[in-house]
């Protein structure tokens, strides 16, 4: 994998953790990276208490936005939401090409700025 995919999840899975450690009050966590030829997932869940939303935009941390921008850089998609029996889920999903992520992460640059 390129190293800025791996530095993305290795980000986000730590500013979910943090988030967990920091609201949730959780019990557990479950924390799944996959993959096969054409993308990569990552899956944090707890068994907290749920999303706080003045928390998204702390100052002292990366936060939900941070996330979302540095997965969208890379052309991926980032989903957070609560679950149906308590707790949170976040699911970054990067595509992944045989070309090589960077030259996705630039072709992904260029296509959001033609689309603004």
């Amino acid at each position: 994998m390129h190293p800025d995919v791996c530095l993305t999840l290795y980000r986000c899975a730590q500013e979910a953790l943090t988030n967990i450690r920091k609201h949730a009050h959780a019990t557990k966590v479950l924390l799944r990276l996959s993959s096969n030829d054409t993308q990569v997932e990552l899956t944090v869940l707890d068994n907290g208490q749920g999303y706080l939303p003045k928390h998204e935009h702390s100052a002292s941390g990366f936060g939900l936005q941070g996330m979302r921008e540095r997965v969208a850089s890379l052309c991926g998609t980032l989903r957070a939401g609560p679950e149906p029996r308590h707790g949170w889920r976040v699911e970054v999903i990067i595509p992944l090409t045989q070309q090589g992520q960077a030259e996705q992460s630039s072709t992904c640059a260029h296509q959001k700025k033609e689309n603004i």
